[in-house]
């Protein structure tokens, strides 16, 4: 959690590779909790447009 919150201090002060970073240890974690919320007939993808949608508001609110 200390990586994430740093990562989070350094994005708001403007580095561009925080963004990148921060991506890459909470994806798997968005991934996993857009699959929860999909019902179990929905396709893969479904999951997936989820979870960017996650990021993109995540990064760029």
């Amino acid at each position: 959690m200390n990586d994430i919150n740093h990562l989070l201090d350094t994005l708001q002060e403007g580095d561009p590779v925080a963004a990148d970073r921060l991506l890459v240890l909470v994806h798997p974690e968005l991934r996993r909790l857009a699959a929860a919320k999909m019902s179990p007939e929905a396709p893969v993808r479904g999951a997936r447009a989820l979870t960017f949608q996650s990021r993109r508001r995540t990064l760029h609110p």
